[in-house]
């Protein structure tokens, strides 16, 4: 199989453990979240709302959670539910989330493939374990939209 590689556009490290970028020409951000201390998580947060507070037409935003080097503890759950319930914004884009890869992230990714469509009825909330896989389908999806 070949992996075809997205390149980062704007990329921002916001702290060593925190940074986002954005993928095909600007139409999705993508924050990877390595650390599990509360600062980089309460970072986290902040990041992901002063981004969606600055962007342009936030009905069309799309955005891809990576956690894959990080790990699924309950202060981020707790923070994730604080985040979610915080999108006031009429986000009505694609919210993928690619979950830790440790056995707490994997029932990280069973309870919120339960719960996901309770966040936000409007967007489209996605789980995938790889990032090439949702950009791949994002890539696909937001030129039928």
């Amino acid at each position: 199989m070949i992996t075809k590689v997205y390149e980062r556009e704007n990329e921002t490290q916001v702290s060593s453990n925190l940074c986002y970028y954005w993928l095909l020409d600007g139409r999705v951000v993508v924050y990877e979240l390595t650390g599990v201390q509360r600062a980089d998580i309460d970072l986290w947060k902040e990041t992901c709302l002063n981004v969606m507070d600055n962007y342009q037409d936030i009905a069309t935003y799309n955005e891809i959670q990576d956690f894959r080097q990080s790990d699924f503890t309950n202060y981020l759950q707790q923070t994730a539910n604080q985040l979610s319930e915080s999108y006031t914004h009429e986000i009505a884009g694609y919210v993928i989330v690619l979950p830790p890869k440790t056995m707490a992230g994997q029932l990280f990714k069973h309870i919120l493939s339960k719960v996901i469509k309770t966040f936000n009825p409007k967007a489209t909330w996605l789980i995938f374990s790889e990032l090439e896989e949702a950009v791949s389908y994002l890539e696909h999806n937001l030129d039928q939209r």
